[in-house]
């Protein structure tokens, strides 16, 4: 490819083709053909073409793990078909506090390689390939690149895209993309809602010249015009809808500007309904691109195909590209071109055979170098990996260790709650075995002499004036269940009858 190319911006319905030159004039294309080899292709992906999914990754992952880890996690987010393949963009959002701490957020695109290939099939067949495919929402990233507008921290930018057959919103702060949503009210699908409450097919080329009326303020067409300001009513309210909700989830506290983009021929209605619905949440613009005096017309999309085109060009700017249809590699640097490269070196070193000799222990010392030198490291990576591993392991031992002790601590206290529920339960048991005993003495003209008490047994010396009163007792407490009772005379005089008796408490 050359240095400093002609740059050729396509729409996929191939009815609107443009070639920028490097000095920023312009022309229009109608016979494909006219497309050269050295042009610089570009187009973009419409955002029905993909899925948007916000997801978080661990701050430890290294960034060459990144779209490995990022394609499994989405995988499984989206329950992806594997076998399907699919092209995956990401993007790291640093305007978005992570959910989880130690997380980064990105912004992914996943794009089905079918639908890719559908919907650039005609392209594809017409011009054989495309550069840079980017998907529709980061068209704008380079306003900011070119510095048409400023990167203000503070500064939050949503466009409002009315494209042929799309339609979304992409908002972005600092010069950054945070988020896009698709809305539904492309100007193909305006035209059908139109055309239902007509009653009558719109043709495409009538309805963009009603637009054109209304914005050159020619338009006389009062039922259009009605049926147009009740579409775009309910595409804004749907707007606002979107806005407000993305103020809520990605904690956007106002919009700087709101932008409308579309061809600027056609878009005076539109600008007026936005102005209706959107302006309490921000300035209400026409995009109006002023790039070095270039004369881009009214073609806002294609203008902006240009501008990424010429970064992608440059390499200054990390660029987003889905294109399957990519410019054929160099014949020399091909497989082909390699092998015959090979033959042809085969060829010279057979006719100079002791420089092809140098040659070849030359290239045998270089893959030596680059083999050694890859051997080293995955020498060291294997070292970093065992060192990681025998700190998990240590980690896993002190673990081991701590968990010990706190089941020594837990078995501690589990047999201090066995024993208080052992106490609390059997203790008030015998308290109240004991007071039985008691209310016997109480009734009976027996008196205790002295006492002693353990756990399962009594010890006492009973005392009375009569013996029947001891053997009386005696009888009272065996037919009680809770005691077994044993005698044994100690005194018998004629005055005062004393004797032991040990009294067993049944469990």
């Amino acid at each position: 490819m050359v240095k400093n190319p002609n740059i050729v911006a396509f729409d996929t319905e191939l009815d609107h083709v443009l070639r920028y030159s490097p000095n920023g004039t312009l022309q229009k294309i109608s016979n494909l053909k006219s497309v050269k080899k050295s042009d610089f292709r570009i187009s973009s992906l419409n955002s029905t073409k993909y899925i948007s999914e916000v997801i978080e990754i661990n701050r430890n992952v290294a960034d060459e793990d990144l779209y490995d880890t990022i394609e499994v996690e989405l995988y499984e987010e989206l329950k992806l078909n594997y076998a399907e393949n699919y092209k995956i963009l990401y993007i790291e959002n640093k305007h978005t506090e992570p959910e989880k701490s130690g997380h980064r957020v990105f912004d992914t695109f996943v794009i089905n390689t079918i639908d890719l290939e559908e919907g650039f099939k005609d392209l594809s067949s017409e011009v054989g390939f495309v550069d840079y495919i980017l998907p529709a929402p980061l068209i704008y990233k380079s306003l900011y690149n070119k510095q048409i507008f400023p990167k203000n921290e503070t500064r939050v930018d949503c466009f409002i895209t009315f494209d042929k057959n799309d339609a979304y919103l992409s908002i972005y702060k600092s010069g950054d993309f945070i988020y896009s949503k698709s809305f539904g009210y492309s100007l193909k699908r305006i035209n059908e809602k139109i055309s239902e409450l007509l009653g009558q097919n719109l043709i495409g080329s009538n309805f963009y010249a009603n637009l054109e009326s209304y914005t050159n303020n020619e338009s006389t067409n009062e039922i259009f015009n009605s049926y147009m300001a009740q579409v775009l009513e309910e595409a804004f309210i749907g707007v606002n809808e979107i806005l407000s909700f993305s103020q809520r989830i990605k904690k956007i506290d106002a919009f700087s500007n709101i932008f409308i983009s579309m061809d600027r021929n056609k878009s005076k209605i539109f600008f007026e309904h936005a102005e209706k619905y959107l302006s309490s949440k921000a300035n209400v613009a026409e995009l109006d691109i002023n790039y070095k005096n270039y004369n881009f017309e009214d073609d806002t999309k294609n203008t902006l195909l240009f501008l990424n085109a010429r970064d992608y060009i440059s390499g200054d700017y990390p660029t987003f590209n889905v294109s399957h249809i990519q410019r054929p590699i160099p014949f020399q640097d091909r497989d082909s071109g390699k092998l015959m490269s090979v033959v042809l070196i085969s060829i010279l070193v057979g006719s100079l055979y002791p420089l092809g000799e140098l040659v070849y222990s030359y290239k045998l010392q270089l893959d030596k170098t680059s083999v050694d030198r890859r051997y080293q490291e995955l020498t060291e990576k294997k070292d970093d990996i065992k060192s990681q591993i025998q700190a998990l392991n240590r980690e896993k031992d002190k673990l081991h260790i701590d968990i010990k002790k706190v089941e020594n601590i837990i078995s501690g206290k589990q047999n201090i709650i066995d024993n208080i529920i052992k106490y609390k339960f059997e203790y008030k048991s015998r308290a109240s075995v004991i007071n039985n005993l008691v209310e016997y003495f109480s009734n009976s003209e027996v008196l205790i002499d002295s006492f002693e008490f353990n756990d399962t047994k009594i010890n006492m010396e009973v005392i009375s004036y009569k013996d029947k009163k001891i053997t009386e007792l005696i009888k009272t407490i065996n037919i009680d269940n809770k005691f077994d009772v044993y005698t044994k005379r100690l005194d018998d005089n004629t005055s005062i009858y004393r004797s032991k008796m040990e009294v067993l408490i049944n469990e």
